[in-house]
């Protein structure tokens, strides 16, 4: 395994951990404070489940990630790093900041800047669908918590500065992730080299 290599696997483990970190609070924040777990328990649950999830149910985006956002065939250690690099910091910096985020919406921002700086292929098409399902994602699950929260209390309020916050959360993470992670290319691009050139599509290991 070579230097770089090991430094993506590394920074990779480093992202893997800030993610378990911010959506163990996500996911088990309203029940742990409601007391309807205690936290050890929680935190169980959530590191079971999801090995479980990642096992049985992540096919389906890691070939849309991996392959999808940008030209795979463009992609080196170097860039995969600076892509893992800046998702590792964005996600960590909300997650002590104590602010629920999308790790998926900063991840693929991520991709994107990376892909952008070092003049690789955006697949644009695939952004336009991501798009389209996050800007419907926020007002569906809102309109949900409201029903829900209507049937089972008997009110329908919600306020104004919980809608302005998920849309100012919405904006800023896509935004945030592009440009971190296009001036980490950057920087990395003149302070060892221009990428080189990558055979696409790569070619296949032997054995």
């Amino acid at each position: 395994m070579s230097g770089e290599v090991t430094v993506l696997v590394a920074v990779s483990l480093a992202f893997a951990w800030s993610m378990g970190a911010h959506y163990t609070g996500a996911v088990m924040g309203m029940p742990y404070a409601v007391r309807a777990i205690h936290l050890w328990p929680a935190l169980i649950c959530i590191a079971v489940l999801t090995v479980i999830g990642a096992t049985v149910a992540s096919r389906g985006v890691q070939p849309t990630v991996g392959l999808h956002i940008i030209d795979a065939g463009r992609v080196d250690a170097r860039m995969a790093t600076i892509i893992m690099l800046g998702a590792f910091a964005l996600t960590t910096a909300y997650t002590y900041d104590k602010v629920p985020t999308s790790t998926i919406q900063i991840l693929i921002f991520c991709v994107v800047g990376t892909g952008v700086a070092a003049g690789a292929p955006v697949h644009w098409a695939t952004i336009a669908r991501l798009a389209v399902l996050w800007v419907l994602a926020p007002p569906v699950a809102c309109a949900l918590g409201f029903a829900g929260a209507g049937l089972a209390r008997g009110r329908q309020t919600v306020k104004r500065s919980v809608l302005i916050g998920i849309l100012r959360g919405w904006a800023i993470r896509p935004i945030t992730g592009f440009t971190l992670c296009f001036t980490l290319d950057k920087l990395m691009a003149a302070t060892i080299g221009g990428w080189a050139p990558i055979p696409h599509p790569p070619p296949r290991l032997t054995r």
